[in-house]
């Protein structure tokens, strides 16, 4: 029996729905989890004179259960495209130009050189480098943009060009494009490795509340699991991050509705996110496993 405080999670994204691929496993950060391997089975009905039950006979099998976790920057940005069905994180697109201004009358910066980047409605930017006025600097939303204007859903203060001002982000949005991961559950203290292949994100779960860290869960259905005495990786796994665990106190800069802050006098206490992705197995005559994981509408609900 292993203890629970040596366990270790792993995961590395599949180029095949089920298929390890040859590559070091990556630390995963995690508080908790139920991931498993569960079986189904069928009683027999057959009638027999003494009352007794023929057989229970294995008929399928079901890797399910969820990783918990604490947010920390960085430590998720693997799965968070599979929970998406975004597809990979686009490049991180950036500007630094001393020709850039901010113009408090429509909210935008404006650039007079080499132009701004193709960042898209709805994206958060991150500008910094303003020093005539630094409150220009921090978290924008992007309303619109033109290679001579971003405009943004920020109240923003006149400040004139010749300063070094970076603005960059990069985004992901819901899509159609499937990702699935290896998992791998390492028992330390007895050397045993629990893999879990084909794996897709069913649910992501976020939970923001008053004077707590911010945490979550990844909910994934999975393909096959195996035990053995030795990592499916190849390598040494690549170690996790050390960034900080964020809290609700002060890594949570604003609440909006719509798009605009809530009013004043106004507090929230606990805020929920569920992403659904209503995933659902494909079963076949000849395979015990699921042969496939279809997926259905993407449902996103909250709670406060």
């Amino acid at each position: 029996m292993s203890d629970s405080n040596r366990v270790q999670f792993y995961e590395l994204e599949e180029s095949t729905l089920g298929t390890t691929p040859t590559a070091a496993l990556n630390e995963l950060r995690f508080t908790g989890e139920s991931l498993g391997h569960d079986f189904t089975t069928a009683v027999s009905e057959e009638i027999r004179n003494d009352r007794g039950i023929t057989d229970v006979i294995t008929v399928g099998q079901e890797e399910t259960g969820s990783i918990n976790f604490e947010l920390s920057y960085g430590s998720y940005d693997n799965l968070l495209p599979g929970a998406l069905y975004s597809g990979d994180w686009p490049t991180l697109l950036t500007m630094t130009e001393i020709t850039l201004d901010a113009v408090a009358s429509d909210s935008s910066f404006n650039d007079s050189g080499t132009g701004i980047p193709a960042f898209v409605a709805g994206q958060w930017v991150e500008v910094r480098g303003f020093t005539g006025d630094t409150s220009n600097n921090g978290y924008h939303k992007v309303v619109s943009r033109t290679t001579a204007k971003l405009v943004v859903n920020s109240t923003l203060v006149d400040d004139a060009a010749g300063e070094s001002v970076t603005i960059k982000g990069t985004m992901i949005r819901a899509a159609v494009t499937r990702k699935s991961y290896t998992l791998e559950k390492e028992f330390a203290d007895i050397t045993q490795f629990q893999s879990f292949t084909g794996c897709v994100v069913n649910s992501l779960d976020i939970e923001v509340s008053a004077n707590s860290v911010l945490k979550g869960s990844f909910e994934f259905m999975g393909l096959s699991s195996g035990l053995a005495q030795a990592t499916v990786g190849t390598g040494s796994p690549t170690a996790a991050n050390t960034n900080a665990v964020m809290n609700a106190s002060s890594n949570v800069g604003d609440i909006q509705e719509g798009g605009a802050a809530l009013g004043a006098n106004v507090y929230i206490q606990s805020l929920g996110l569920k992403l659904d992705n209503g995933l659902r197995p494909s079963d076949a005559i000849g395979s015990i496993a699921h042969v496939d994981i279809g997926v259905g509408e993407i449902n996103l609900t909250g709670s406060m």
